[in-house]
């Protein structure tokens, strides 16, 4: 990515095509919901009538704090420097990055997200984008790890009907996890890659990979503290968003199983990046989650339907956030950007 690459209409336009995006969401979710409830055993709506406030309120306040946590991770990432990005700026930018991917299918939020950062607080450009993308494969990967370990080593009572499904989808993800260690140890693919010898035209985007590798692996290696602490903060940011879903369940009048939620969220944001480049994909994501919330966590399906519903339209809110946040981004850096 260069300075060429996104400029301020570009981005005015995805912010108008996210905001569409939401309000075409929230009106289907609106309907979906209701026709649910009006036609089938599982009533959603008389489920979120019956809240506790207090819990909801609760559970948004940790849910929150899952960003501040995403924020740290990243700046931890970031070198060395005079003038360090503060957190809640920070953590605007990368609500604004999350409308972003909800408007544009792939990961522009993360591009854009890292030219804000590098116009605003004056990061090297390459050093913004590869620590935060370094950022998300952190998350990724501990979210992968855990959602595994859980199912090895814990005891998650699971249907006997869900639990071949269940396992094909863990394995599935260990695979995963075990591809993308192996791709972030491995030299860079200059040193092992040779189709450019094979196919001369390839040499330009066997180029590109390899600078990619480079940026990547040094902010994950080169800087150890930053790595421990982007770890943390990861785990951090999992475990408020779990606790974020125990209050929303005990709104709800459910019944609390950490390690299945625990397992659930994991799970299910390990598994989200089969859905990540396609457009309306959280869809995919909040179906998951409610059939492991049935399946791995023992909530009944109201409950589970209301915590999934709950837990989306907190993302919501925050695209919102976002959205105004990218406005006020845009104004700011129209006098330095084309």
């Amino acid at each position: 990515m260069n300075e060429d690459t996104i400029n301020a209409e570009k981005l005015s336009d995805y912010q108008k095509k996210g905001f569409r995006w939401l309000l075409f969401s929230v009106v289907l979710i609106f309907i979906l919901t209701t026709l649910i409830s009006s036609n089938t055993d599982v009533d959603i709506v008389g489920t979120l009538k019956n809240g506790h406030p207090f819990w909801l309120t609760i559970g948004f306040t940790f849910m929150s704090c899952a960003f501040i946590f995403m924020s740290l991770r990243w700046i931890s990432l970031m070198p060395n420097q005079k003038i360090r990005p503060p957190v809640f700026p920070t953590t605007g930018i990368i609500c604004a990055g999350l409308l972003l991917n909800y408007a544009v299918p792939g990961p522009v939020g993360e591009f854009a997200s890292a030219w804000f950062v590098h116009q605003k607080y004056e990061v090297k450009l390459s050093d913004s984008l590869a620590s935060g993308l370094s950022a998300r494969f952190i998350g990724l990967l501990s979210s992968m790890i855990i959602g595994v370990l859980l199912w090895y080593f814990c005891v998650i009572p699971t249907p006997e009907k869900f639990e071949n499904t269940i396992e094909i989808l863990t394995w599935f993800i260990a695979s995963l996890a075990a591809s993308l260690i192996v791709l972030l140890i491995l030299p860079h693919p200059k040193k092992w890659l040779h189709i450019e010898k094979i196919i001369p035209q390839t040499k330009r985007i066997v180029d590109g990979i390899s600078s990619f590798y480079e940026s990547i692996q040094k902010t994950l290696w080169g800087n150890p503290r930053g790595l421990y602490l982007a770890i943390f903060w990861s785990i951090c940011a999992h475990l408020v968003m779990v606790s974020g879903i125990c209050c929303s369940v005990l709104a709800f009048g459910g019944e609390i199983n950490f390690i299945g939620l625990l397992f659930t969220y994991t799970t299910t944001t390990a598994a989200a990046i089969l859905l990540f480049a396609l457009p309306g994909s959280y869809l995919g994501w909040d179906a998951l989650f409610f059939a492991l919330l049935v399946s791995s966590a023992g909530l009944h399906a109201p409950v589970a339907a209301a915590v999934a519903l709950c837990t989306r339209i907190q993302q919501f809110i925050y695209m919102v956030l976002g959205g105004m946040m990218l406005g006020w981004l845009l104004h700011d850096s129209r006098s330095k950007i084309g």
